[in-house]
């Protein structure tokens, strides 16, 4: 992604919704079928509190903010979460919180000359912040260490 990112910015050709949009048709179509097959099942097996709750969960899933709702209600490792039909989409939030920050971070520092001069120190101190504070946060918070961008953000930056 980053390197899609990084030759765009450079070709003068980066265009954020363009980007966006190529990242949606990859991850939307399929992500729409699995929801609407669990609300299909859900319909026809849950009773309506639990489906109403799998409703939720689909909007926060189609909405890629699933990590900050299921966050909000129970550990990724509580007996709890067994019945979070759509649990797995936590990760699809994160990923897609992240294409939206990324490009924005790229061009910031391709624009500053400041910036883009100390490019790599920089990708580099936002790598190791971010799993500061994923190892911090895991000691207090563990829940929130597993589902909030801020501590996650350095494994996607990593791969960058």
């Amino acid at each position: 992604m980053t390197n899609i990112i990084v030759k765009g910015i450079e070709n003068k050709r980066f265009n954020i919704f363009d980007f966006l949009a190529s990242r949606g048709r990859r991850i939307i179509p399929a992500l729409f079928v699995v929801i609407i097959l669990l609300l299909v099942i859900g319909h026809l097996t849950l009773i309506s509190f639990d489906y109403l709750n799998l409703a939720k969960h689909a909007k926060s899933a189609m909405l890629f903010y699933s990590n900050l709702h299921i966050r909000s209600e129970v550990g990724y490792f509580d007996s709890a979460a067994t019945g979070k039909w759509l649990l797995h989409t936590w990760s699809l939030s994160i990923e897609w919180q992240f294409y939206l920050l990324l490009p924005i971070l790229l061009t910031a520092i391709y624009r500053i000359p400041a910036l883009y001069s100390k490019k790599l120190v920089l990708i580099s101190s936002l790598t190791l912040v971010s799993f500061a504070f994923c190892v911090l946060l895991s000691f207090y918070k563990p829940s929130a260490a597993f589902f909030w961008l801020p501590s996650r953000a350095w494994e996607l930056l990593l791969g960058s």
